[in-house]
C-alpha cells in the first residue's frame, strides 16, 4: 500500500496525502485573498495547519544514541535498523495527522463561539450535527465511502478496536456523512491513551511497505478522513454564489484566471489528477452536476 490509500477499485484516486493537504491549503488561501467574502476568514488558520502538513517529509529519529551495545550484534543491528524506518515513517504519518486534525479544530473555532460549542457538547459534535442536516448524499464526495471501508478492513483485525468496528456496522444512513469525523476522533483518542500498536518491521523494509501495515495504513486513513471531513463541512458552511480561482493542478496550466465555486473544489479536491506529460496537465474534469444548490 502507497501513502495513497485509495487502493485500485476506488473509483476515484486520491492525490497523495500530502499533495491534498497542499490543493485544499491553496484553495483555501484563494478563498481568503482572491474574495470578499466574509465567511473565507474563517478559513485562514485552517490554510497555514494545512500547509504545514503537506510539508512534513520526515521526521528525525535516532533511536540508539544511547544504545552502548550497538554494533556489538549483527543481527541485533539490523533489526533495530528496519525498527527504525518503522519509527520514523509511523513519526511521519503521526505528526501529519496531528496537523490536519489542528486544521479541523481550528476551523470549528473560527465558525462558532467557545459556548456554542460547549453548549452543544464539543468540536466534534458541532460538527457531525451540521454533517448530518447538510450533506444529502456522501456519495458527492467521491472515494469518501470507500475510505471508511478502508477503515472498516484494518479496524476488524485488532479486538482492541472493537468498538469502532461496532460503530461502522451499526452506522444508519444520515450518520454516514460524520461517521469519518467521530470515528477518527475515537482514534486520536486511543492513540493518546496508548492504544496504538507499533508494528514488528517486515525483513524487507522500506517507505512504501511501511505505508502498507495496518497500523501506519490506520493512521493514513483517519488523515484522509479528517481531510475530507473538513470540505464537507466547509461545503456546508460557505455560500453557494462564492467562485474562487481554482489552483493549478486541478486545471489546464494555460487556463489562467479559471474560476469555480468554492462548494464544488470541496467535492473534488482530493481526486489525483494525471499529468500529460512534463509541461502540462489534462484538465481537471468539473462536473456541473456536482455544483451544490
Amino acid at each position: 500500500m502507497s501513502e495513497s490509500i485509495a487502493p485500485d477499485s476506488f473509483d476515484a484516486v486520491f492525490s497523495d496525502l500530502p499533495r491534498h493537504c497542499w490543493d485544499l491549503s491553496e484553495i483555501f488561501g484563494n478563498a481568503l485573498y482572491l474574495s470578499n467574502c466574509p465567511a473565507t476568514r474563517n478559513l485562514e488558520d485552517p490554510a497555514d495547519w494545512l500547509r504545514i502538513a503537506s510539508g512534513v517529509r520526515s521526521v528525525d529519529l535516532d533511536t540508539a544514541a544511547f544504545d552502548d551495545t550497538f554494533m556489538l550484534c549483527k543481527s541485533a543491528d539490523d533489526y533495530f535498523r528496519r525498527k527504525d524506518i518503522v519509527c520514523s515513517v509511523t513519526a511521519k504519518a503521526l505528526t501529519r495527522f496531528l496537523y490536519i486534525w489542528s486544521a479541523f479544530e481550528t476551523l470549528v473555532d473560527s465558525y462558532w463561539s467557545e459556548r456554542q460549542i460547549r453548549k452543544i457538547g464539543g468540536k466534534v459534535k458541532i460538527a457531525s450535527s451540521v454533517l448530518k442536516t447538510q450533506i444529502r448524499s456522501h456519495n458527492d464526495f467521491r472515494g469518501y465511502t470507500e475510505t471508511l471501508d478502508a477503515l472498516h478492513r484494518i479496524v476488524k483485525t485488532e479486538n482492541k478496536y472493537d468498538k469502532f468496528l461496532f460503530a461502522i456496522n451499526n452506522l444508519k444512513a444520515d450518520e454516514v456523512p460524520s461517521a469519518g469525523l467521530t470515528l477518527v476522533y475515537g482514534l486520536r483518542n486511543s492513540f493518546a491513551h496508548g492504544s496504538f500498536k507499533f508494528p514488528e518491521p517486515p525483513d524487507d523494509v522500506d517507505e512504501k511497505t511501511v505505508h502498507g501495515l495496518e497500523s501506519i495504513a490506520l493512521i493514513d486513513v483517519s488523515s484522509r478522513l479528517a481531510l475530507l471531513s473538513i470540505q464537507m463541512l466547509v461545503w456546508s458552511l460557505s455560500p453557494r454564489s462564492l467562485e474562487i480561482e481554482v489552483p493549478r493542478r486541478m486545471r489546464n496550466l494555460d487556463a489562467d484566471g479559471t474560476q469555480q465555486p468554492l462548494g464544488l473544489l470541496m467535492q473534488v479536491v482530493h481526486l489525483a489528477a494525471a499529468p500529460a506529460d512534463d509541461d502540462e496537465q489534462e484538465p481537471f474534469d468539473f462536473d456541473p452536476h456536482l455544483v451544490p444548490a
